[in-house]
């Protein structure tokens, strides 16, 4: 059982890691399309770029569903809790290291990035591992729910907060 959780682990970590890195760039590389720029970074803010994480996660749990069918064996509530951890250390790292710095750095933003992922991917093979089944799934549901629509409506009307800034 252990190689089954693996497999898709790397691989998962692996996909997310250059889609992610590969979306900083869509926006740009596609003249400013409006519909890329819902679901990729259109700004320097943290806020943007914790779309790195979530629309490339959601993506690949899609793919691999479709890929292993129902021998899957992350349940979809494991899965929706790795793209929120993935999704928000992102802030959480960031504000942190550079709270403590009293500035950012760009090696330190990729290594975020990469955490992110990485600690989103560990967790999920965890609660696999374990069998672990949280309860209250609707609650997960919810949140992804509300980040995904929350990415949409922000992406062009950010509001007035910090974390919707483009950083320097």
């Amino acid at each position: 059982m252990r190689k089954n959780l693996l497999i898709p682990s790397i691989i998962g970590f692996i996909f997310v890691s250059i889609i992610g890195t590969l979306s900083h760039f869509f926006y740009d590389w596609t003249g400013q399309n409006v519909l890329i720029g819902l679901f990729t970074p259109v700004s320097e803010s943290v806020w943007e770029h914790m779309k790195l994480a979530f629309f490339p996660m959601i993506l690949y749990i899609f793919l691999e569903k479709l890929w292993l069918k129902e021998k899957t064996p992350f349940s979809t509530c494991i899965n929706l809790i790795s793209v929120l951890i993935a999704t928000f250390l992102i802030p959480v790292r960031y504000y942190t290291y550079s709270g403590i710095l009293g500035k950012h750095s760009m090696i330190l933003d990729i290594a975020t990035f990469f955490y992110s992922i990485f600690s989103a991917f560990v967790f999920r093979y965890v609660a696999a591992k374990k069998g672990w089944q949280p309860k209250h799934c609707w609650l997960f549901y919810t949140l992804v729910v509300a980040t995904a629509v929350a990415f949409l409506v922000f992406t062009y009307y950010p509001p007035a907060l910090g974390i919707f800034q483009s950083q320097p």
